[in-house]
């Protein structure tokens, strides 16, 4: 029987480098994308647009710093190695920082994640209700729209891997560019009588860093780069993938942003739909309504990849909770093997008994040179794994999509998480704004350059190591000259210039996250003290 490994796991559902990119592209392009015009009228449309393409360039750089860091780890870990799940976000954290850290990034991920797709469920129900009331005069309440869309949106969480829902995200894609199409027509109506002329300087100083919070806030996608790229058949094409994917979403969120403030003016709502609907009549209105409906089903069908990363690592924990419980049984002993006893240190194949604690990774923490330990208890265990993970594998209910842990039961209790916010919790929206600014600006903006600070440390430490190894070597070979075996050794202005780059990032991430926090928080007390709308 075939071992479940990550490789085999990726040659049977891995995606390629089209559907990778799909996944790339419609992860980041979504409803926040309808919020840019209002943040390019704050700016002006010529600083909006800048800002636009420099931050899309901040974002990509900072998380292709974990996609090389991940790697990275890849690197240190034994071929020999078999693993359950991808390797995540939080283990590249552990691997730097240690377990406390790993846990702290999990839970800001997956409440990152739980609070898109929330927003997802939001918006779905009160603009397919408009649609409804509009077009069949049917008065519909939110929560009403968003009970009736729970059955499909937990069909399509359901969908094992990224490849099955590869179909699902292309399909997206292009109903949501037909949405744009629609919404280009008004653009192409209104532009002989476009404002002259357009706005070029920014309108109130004091809006600009919310502005320039929202334009960050509308790259969604952040927390999905790993997932994506360790589904690849042939990972190697991914940094083609990855900076086609950002450029052509950069692309697209100036062009809406852009056109819509040069074509319609200041746009004073934070959605560029329902600024329209305030303003139109007659034909327009189904026009926009129209637009309004083909987003609200594109982000129906967006909603399973923003919950990937979730249960990615909620389904490993949900495992290992079960496991312990198992194993206190009265049917189940130390030394036995079993599937109770199959457990996981984060995402390695271990079968072990319960006083069997040595799989530890080689990090920077513990200073191992090799992984071999992960998989010490050879021999008798090592002819159980295969029948173990075999019956697994083929257990729907147990394990069936890309990690373990991950299960329909797992999936659908996130979903019933996020749809019970989305109807119970009043003004949800602000709730979650204040979660993305915290979650959002730490995951994306804040941890990249923490991570890459602890990855130069070990690196300027290991090549000092190398370097006082070589050069007593050199003492020791009197004379030979020899070192075609030496490694390069990078120079001290490199780690200077990597330090300097990642404490930059980290200052400006923590500026934008105490703007977002604090224009979040200031919404909620007006709104909760009668002050202000929504």
């Amino acid at each position: 029987m075939t071992v479940l490994t990550e490789d085999s796991t990726r040659t049977q559902h891995g995606t390629t480098a089209w559907q990778a990119f799909i996944h790339l592209l419609k992860g980041y392009v979504g409803p926040g994308c309808l919020s840019l015009p209002w943040a390019i009228s704050q700016l002006g449309v010529p600083f909006g647009i800048l800002t636009v393409f420099v931050v899309s360039y901040w974002t990509s750089m900072n998380i292709w710093n974990v996609v090389e860091l991940k790697r990275a780890y890849e690197a240190t870990l034994s071929s020999s190695t078999r693993r359950l799940s991808p390797i995540t976000y939080p283990e590249v954290g552990n691997w730097l920082y240690g377990k406390r850290f790993e846990k702290m990034l999990t839970a800001m991920i997956c409440v990152q994640q739980l609070a898109v797709c929330t927003v997802f469920l939001s918006f779905i129900g009160e603009n397919l209700g408009a649609a409804i009331q509009h077009s069949m005069e049917i008065q519909m309440s939110h929560a009403l729209v968003i009970t009736i869309v729970l059955p499909a949106a937990i069909g399509l969480t359901c969908l094992p891997n990224l490849k099955v829902l590869a179909p699902v995200m292309s399909l997206a894609t292009m109903t949501l560019f037909l949405g744009f199409a629609v919404l280009t027509v008004l653009v192409a109506e209104q532009w002989p009588d476009r404002p002259q002329p357009y706005l070029s300087e920014i309108e109130q100083w004091r809006t600009v860093p919310l502005a320039i919070c929202a334009v960050l806030f509308s790259f969604e996608g952040i927390c999905l780069i790993l997932p994506i790229e360790t589904s690849m058949i042939d990972n190697r094409q991914f940094t083609k993938v990855f900076c086609g994917a950002m450029a052509a979403a950069a692309v697209i969120f100036a062009l809406v942003g852009g056109l819509c403030v040069i074509a319609f003016g200041p746009v004073s709502s934070g959605s560029i739909t329902a600024f329209l609907l305030q303003q139109a009549d007659g034909d327009d209105l189904e026009v926009l309504f129209a637009a309004n409906t083909l987003v609200s089903v594109a982000v129906l069908l967006t909603y399973p990849l923003q919950l990937y990363p979730s249960y990615e690592l909620v389904g490993p924990l949900v495992a290992k909770f079960l496991s312990r419980r198992r194993t206190r049984s009265p049917d189940s002993s130390p030394g036995n093997i079993s599937l109770h006893h199959v457990g996981t240190h984060n995402g390695y194949l271990a079968a072990s008994s319960d006083d069997d604690d040595s799989r530890l990774p080689a990090t920077p923490r513990n200073n191992r040179n090799s992984t071999d330990a992960i998989l010490s208890r050879r021999g008798a265990e090592e002819e159980v794994l295969p029948n173990v993970f075999s019956d697994h594998r083929q257990d729907y209910w147990n394990y069936f999509g890309t990690s373990y842990g991950d299960t329909p039961l797992v999936r659908v209790g996130l979903v019933l998480v996020t749809y019970l916010f989305a109807i119970v919790v009043p003004n949800v929206q602000l709730l979650v704004s204040l979660a993305g600014a915290v979650s959002g600006s730490a995951t994306g903006l804040l941890v990249p350059p923490l991570l890459q600070l602890a990855y130069v440390k070990q690196m300027q430490r290991q090549d000092t190591a190398q370097q006082a190894s070589s050069n007593e070597e050199e003492d020791n070979n009197d004379g030979d000259d020899s070192d075609d075996d030496a490694l390069p050794v990078y120079g001290f202005w490199y780690y200077q210039r990597r330090r300097i780059e990642s404490y930059i990032l980290f200052a400006l991430g923590c500026i934008v996250l105490i703007i977002g926090t604090t224009a979040a928080l200031r919404d909620i007390i007006r709104v909760y003290m009668g002050l202000g709308d929504e």
